[in-house]
């Protein structure tokens, strides 16, 4: 259900967007739900890990301009320093011109430097879907899910198979590197509710109905 209504979400943010990323870890479908789209358009797939695909973008300008009508999917947009600077300027030409949506999709992994990144750059322009992925601070602490997008915000969650939801201190550490918007602790229970300083304990059915309406 989640996975489809990524792809539903993906590719309505394209009819009226001049960009989309999508961010989350290797091996959870981002390449493959990519490819997928791209077979319902007139699109140009890059796996900027290979080099060869990296070599043809050293003069991105020109690459877009042979390009210009095609939806160019860039793959691994962390292997291309500088390319949500240079994409921003491109758009913004683009939108002069009256052309609005549906030029670039851009893959990478759920690192905050990589959404700090694309949100200084392409502030306006380029909306974010919900990303997930597995957090670890340097220092070892962790959070087991991390979910962001721009309905809900940052979430961080724990997962617990027991029905008594305790938090890891590793969480709280992990959370105040992180700074989520909110906080919860998905149980084997059924039922939800608070559990003191904004955090939420929720059912695994109330987590996922939650999730898969961002």
């Amino acid at each position: 259900m989640i996975e489809r209504s990524i792809t539903h979400k993906l590719e309505k943010l394209l009819e009226r967007t001049p960009a989309v990323v999508l961010t989350g870890p290797r091996q959870v479908g981002k390449t493959t739900l990519a490819r997928e789209v791209a077979l319902k358009r007139n699109a140009v797939y890059l796996d900027l890990e290979d080099p060869r695909d990296l070599a043809r973008i050293e003069d991105i300008q020109q690459f877009c301009e042979l390009n210009e009508g095609k939806l160019i999917i860039f793959d691994g947009v962390q292997r291309a320093p500088g390319i949500f600077a240079t994409l921003r300027v491109i758009i913004d030409g683009y939108r002069q011109r009256g052309l609005r949506a549906g030029h670039f999709l851009l893959l990478g992994p759920a690192s905050i430097d990589l959404l700090r990144q694309s949100g200084e750059n392409l502030a306006g322009v380029m909306p974010k879907l919900a990303s997930m992925g597995f957090y670890r601070t340097k220092g070892g602490a962790e959070i087991d899910l991390v979910v962001d997008s721009n309905k809900g915000g940052l979430w961080a969650i724990e997962i617990k198979r027991g029905s008594v939801p305790k938090l890891s201190k590793g969480f709280h550490a992990a959370c105040e590197h992180l700074k989520p918007s909110r906080r919860f602790v998905v149980h084997g229970g059924r039922e939800s509710f608070p559990i003191g300083k904004g955090i939420e304990a929720l059912s695994l059915r109330d987590m996922m109905e939650a999730v898969s309406e961002l």
